[in-house]
């Protein structure tokens, strides 16, 4: 079986996003983590998420895979981590955003790597907590924090 692990940076209200990007400043030590984490893994990030990424972004021996949501002629989520596990055997995959991305993908996560964020602004995209209850509830107190 695929490992599948949903990767977040989340503000203490939720937050996720605002405006298409990052709601706080570049933390220390969030992108280090997140490239710790997801070291020779196959990610998954949704087409908004992706369009709002630096351009020179060093994906090492990782592998980026971009999920287009339910659009007519786009595969669904387990369509996308089937092509996924057969052309990147053995590779962890990673769902790393956006917030309609975690939703779509919550219910084939087997773990959760929440990384909370110092934040209580504005956003308008928060993460999607009661699409990981189940999971949550299976490994309570296992997140980063």
């Amino acid at each position: 079986m695929t490992k599948i692990v949903a990767v977040a940076a989340v503000g203490q209200n939720g937050v996720i996003g605002l405006n298409g990007r990052l709601p706080w400043p570049a933390q220390d030590g969030e992108i280090p983590l997140f490239q710790e984490v997801t070291l020779g893994g196959a990610l998954i990030v949704g087409a908004r998420t992706i369009a709002s990424l630096p351009k020179r972004l060093d994906l090492g021996d990782r592998r980026l895979w971009t999920w287009y949501g339910y659009k007519e002629g786009h595969e669904g989520p387990i369509a996308l981590i089937e092509r996924v596990a057969r052309c990147d055997p053995g590779r962890t995959i990673f769902i790393c955003g956006g917030g309609a991305t975690y939703a779509a993908f919550a219910k084939y996560t087997n773990e959760l790597i929440i990384t909370r964020v110092n934040y209580s602004g504005p956003g308008d995209k928060w993460f999607p907590w009661a699409e990981f209850a189940a999971l949550r509830a299976q490994s309570a107190g296992a997140s980063r924090t």
